[in-house]
């Protein structure tokens, strides 16, 4: 049986006490990157991102690998996914009326504006590009967060797994993996940099 020495510990990414604090990641950032894909997907189902996809196609097209952890984000997800079928857009005013009081609390919740501008924009005449304005760029920023988050999340459990016996093979293996899961994350810190964060402007 084989665990990981501390030089392929460094290799890999981490120190043993790296991944002691990493194994787990925080709940609140990997569900906070599933409610905000949830939010544009129900303010934005039918807004068109070209002339041939709305906001609703292109989540559920980026996320067709994607598991959502979060059970409450999960069963919107699903609930959107079953109107789509059946021919209607995903609305707030459908689930609104849902007969269970958890889906009507927080799609009430998402759909409620995070913040509101200072008249003084206005008076000032400072144009202040509106979310709506710029789908492409809050989808694909929601949709990189949530992946980086989940390789995030998948690489702790690969370093903590190093910290256990194993034989040869399953080792190198998990070697293997971390590289890849590690070159996966920067591409996607990358990627990031490339898109505006929503309230940046």
């Amino acid at each position: 049986m084989y665990g990981a020495t501390p030089d392929e510990l460094a290799a890999a990414g981490g120190s043993s006490a790296e991944a002691d604090t990493d194994v787990e990641p925080v709940p609140d950032v990997l569900q906070a990157c599933e409610r905000e894909v949830v939010r544009l997907l129900l303010l934005y189902a039918a807004q068109p991102l070209t002339e041939e996809m709305a906001v609703a196609q292109y989540i559920f097209g980026q996320l067709e690998e994607t598991t959502i952890q979060t059970p409450i984000y999960a069963d919107l997800l699903q609930l959107c996914r079953q109107e789509m079928e059946e021919g209607r857009w995903p609305e707030v005013r459908t689930f609104i009326q849902h007969g269970r009081s958890d889906i009507r609390m927080i799609v009430s919740d998402l759909a409620t504006e995070k913040y509101e501008l200072s008249p003084n924009w206005s008076t000032h005449q400072i144009y202040v590009p509106r979310e709506v304005d710029q789908l492409q760029q809050a989808c694909d920023n929601a949709i990189l967060r949530l992946n980086k988050v989940n390789v995030q999340r998948e690489l702790s459990i690969r370093l903590e797994a190093l910290r256990h016996p194993m034989d040869e093979l399953a080792l190198l293996e998990t070697l293997h993996t971390i590289k890849l899961l590690k070159k996966m994350d920067d591409d996607l810190g990358n990627m990031l940099g490339t898109v505006i964060p929503r309230g940046a402007m």
